[in-house]
């Protein structure tokens, strides 16, 4: 039976979060078996996995108070991590930390012949993610909600047209013989006085007395007076 790959897992406690520790260590399981596990910070970034390192049996590697420099506990892990590589006690190794500072580390590790992963937020330079042959952005980008389509606006309600009142075309009649005895021209003026007395609302549906006449089928207005149709 093929022994597992060894898995040494050095934690940046100053960048990575503890609340990732188990998708940090669901990640070794799937690369072999874990064999080294250590945080690495100063006491205030140690404090704040230590309820996970003793859930996970995580080996606490504090930074010497004396050491007051921001990548202190950097330099801690980039030593064990060399050291370890060197003594040949792993042969998977797995960073977690977005810090660009550990470029060169997985890039030694990799020239050795290990295996190198990388496991960071998003913030994690382009850089520091090709130096890895693997390089896990956690938690994993939520995939996008496809927006759903805008309905439709509703077609506007049609506009309805005015009733037309029935044509009678016998009082139309009646009108213009009356206006036209003795040969007079009938107007429109005229012929519209004489319409509102007996019909007052005939422009309902026409808008003017001029389309009244044309829909009548009965008269036609040639130069402003009023004929009937041939």
């Amino acid at each position: 039976m093929t022994p597992k790959p060894r898995v040494a897992l050095f934690i940046d406690a100053e960048n990575a979060s503890a609340k990732y520790v188990t998708d940090y260590l669901r990640r070794c399981g799937d690369l072999g078996k874990l064999t080294i596990a250590r945080c690495y910070g100063g006491a205030a970034g140690l404090k704040r996995w230590d309820k996970a390192m003793k859930d996970h049996h995580i080996v606490p590697m504090q930074t010497p108070p004396g050491a007051s420099k921001e990548n202190a506990s950097d330099f801690a892990l980039t030593i064990d991590a060399v050291s370890l590589l060197h003594r040949g006690l792993f042969d998977h190794a797995v960073i977690a930390s977005s810090d660009a500072d550990f470029m060169q580390l997985a890039i030694h590790i990799r020239e050795h012949g290990k295996g190198i992963d990388g496991l960071g937020e998003s913030k994690a330079t382009k850089p520091l993610q090709s130096a890895f042959d693997i390089f896990t952005i956690i938690p994993a980008a939520a995939p996008k909600r496809a927006s759903a389509p805008k309905p439709s606006p509703a077609p506007a309600p049609a506009r309805k047209l005015a009733a037309r009142p029935a044509i009678d075309r016998d009082m139309l009649m009646d009108i213009f013989l009356k206006l036209s005895a003795n040969g007079k021209a009938v107007t429109p003026r005229v012929f519209g006085t004489e319409l509102s007395v007996k019909m007052p609302n005939y422009k309902k549906g026409h808008r003017t007395l001029e389309n009244f006449l044309r829909n009548s089928g009965v008269f036609k207005i040639e130069n402003g007076v009023i004929r009937l149709l041939d």
